[in-house]
């Protein structure tokens, strides 16, 4: 028995239908946890970069009043 053109073509989008969701779930099943551990990352690599200003700036400030610099001037 032969398929006539629209049901082999109804047939031939199931088949790609279904062969596009498998995609999506598997992408989505691989990369659903990876935006959180990238969000923990930067915040962490953020957080460790503004300590490390932190650090700078008060060293500059310590080193400036040990070596008597002149605050009045400003």
């Amino acid at each position: 028995m032969k398929m006539s053109n629209f049901a082999l073509t109804i047939k031939i989008i199931r088949g790609r239908m279904r062969k596009l969701l498998l995609v999506k779930d598997i992408y989505f099943e691989a990369f659903r946890n990876w935006s959180n551990i990238f969000i923990k990352r930067y915040f962490k690599a953020f957080s460790w970069f503004c300590f490390a200003l932190l650090a700078i700036v008060i060293y500059a400030f310590v080193f400036r009043v040990s070596t008597g610099f002149d605050f009045s001037n400003f």
